[in-house]
């Protein structure tokens, strides 16, 4: 008996010993990827293209903002957003210099006929870290929230003179590191998608300046997939969520099918027939990483879409 119970707790012992070993293991990888990235400066660019669908997108047909179309001295353009307005289109990103120890937020303007981006500059600077911008209208109103943990706040900005022009109005949620804040709106109610730690985070209110409440179902999702990746996709009356593979930095994008979203419920399932989206190593500027897709419809069954990808200098 006494024997039987050492052998077991040898193999209990070994067990823990092994998961523990594979965390390590997989807890170094990171860390050596993210001096690898820092010491070659992996770089972030933007592709944009169109498409019959908003869900299928081939990378290595797309055009390219590098980041050194924006400045020399810039090593990331990503997490762009679009948004339309007076029969023009504009892109909001983040970017971030070699030296700079935060990013902020630059916006271009779509060239038509040439079919590029005019760079129209910085158009939000914070003293902290700022990304993620998605652009939003709410009546007359044109809002901004980026992403800005570092002020442990999830922030709305409103258009003073849009496109270059934007005051902080409130903090929507307060105190807490939330990341990718994705807000939808849905059948007259406001909805806002945010994580923290592998867990995602549901908060709905009555107006896109709240008061904002937390969804009883939260976390509505723990462990991968459990960060947004772009804005809410609606199309053939289904709603979609996009989430970044968390498996490893910029490891992909997938599609989940939103099936119930009330103040009361949330249910989702991942859209197998379509996932995934954008995967790294699918065109050679997207390498080593994809992490964000965000798309417009532009005519019937025509939709634009931008893209952001990794890779290492040569």
């Amino acid at each position: 008996m006494i024997l039987s119970l050492k052998i077991f707790l040898i193999i209990i012992l070994i067990a823990t010993t092994i998961v523990i070993i594979k965390l390590l293991l997989k807890k170094r990888a990171r860390i050596l990827r993210k001096l690898e990235r820092r010491s070659r400066l992996a770089f972030w660019s933007i592709g944009f293209m169109e498409s019959d669908s908003p869900l299928h997108w081939t990378p290595k047909e797309a055009k390219l903002l590098r980041p050194t179309d924006v400045d020399p001295n810039m090593y990331i353009v990503a997490d762009p957003f679009l948004f339309d307005h007076e029969n023009e289109r504009y892109l909001f990103f983040e970017a971030m210099l070699h030296d700079a120890p935060t990013a902020h937020i630059d916006c271009a303007r779509f060239d038509h006929e040439k079919q590029e981006w005019q760079l129209l500059g910085t158009v939000l600077e914070e003293p902290f870290h700022l990304s993620y911008p998605q652009v939003i209208r709410d009546k007359e109103q044109i809002y901004m929230i980026p992403e800005s943990k570092q002020a442990l706040r999830v922030g709305l900005y409103r258009a003073v003179n849009f496109p270059t022009q934007w005051e902080f109005v409130k903090p929507l949620i307060e105190g807490k590191k939330l990341v990718d804040s994705t807000i939808f709106n849905w059948q007259d109610h406001w909805y806002l998608f945010a994580s923290r730690k592998k867990r995602l985070f549901l908060y709905h209110a009555d107006k896109i300046d709240g008061p904002w409440q937390p969804h009883p179902s939260n976390p509505i999702r723990r462990g991968n997939f459990s960060r947004c990746g772009g804005r809410i996709i609606q199309h053939k009356n289904r709603l979609y969520r996009i989430a970044q593979d968390q498996r490893g930095y910029g490891a992909g994008v997938y599609a989940f099918e939103i099936l119930s979203l009330t103040p009361t419920k949330y249910k989702e399932k991942p859209a197998k027939e379509l996932n995934p989206l954008l995967l790294p190593g699918s065109a050679d500027w997207t390498e080593t990483g994809m992490h964000h897709l965000d798309t417009i419809q532009i005519a019937p069954d025509r939709y634009f879409a931008v893209f952001d990808g990794e890779q290492f200098p040569e």
